[in-house]
């Protein structure tokens, strides 16, 4: 009976020592897999943007990841981010299409924003002097 109880107590520690391997994707087009931490080894793989990448290990500035082709190599850790492609959070994406964030509000930038939007030239015509 003890040996069972024992056996399943190794079981449960072993289990909760083993974690999902950390997954990160690649931020940058043509992130090179290098064949060791350092930006002037040789490029094994290009990977491109989105591309998935487990990592086995942290090596200061890099990490050292298994493509999805089963290249291991080095990638520097600034060209990868934890984010899935597509769940970035909607204030990474407050400038696009225009929009200019002001405080907590946000409007799309027209010409109207500016007094002037092109030099010398009124918002309303008939308003011109004569």
């Amino acid at each position: 009976m003890k040996a069972i109880i024992l056996f399943i107590a190794a079981l449960a520690t072993i289990a909760s020592t083993q974690t999902e391997p950390m997954l990160v994707y690649v931020k940058s087009a043509d992130t090179d897999v290098l064949s060791k931490p350092s930006g002037k080894s040789e490029t094994l793989y290009t990977a491109k943007a989105g591309e998935t990448l487990k990592v086995l290990e942290e090596d200061g500035k890099y990490y050292r990841v298994k493509t999805t082709k089963d290249i291991v190599g080095y990638v520097f850790k600034l060209r990868v981010t934890s984010e899935k492609p597509g769940s970035a959070s909607d204030e990474s994406l407050d400038n696009l299409f225009g929009e200019k964030k002001i405080g907590k509000r946000s409007g799309a930038m027209d010409e109207g924003s500016s007094s002037h939007s092109i030099r010398g030239r009124e918002k309303d015509p008939s308003a011109k002097k004569k």
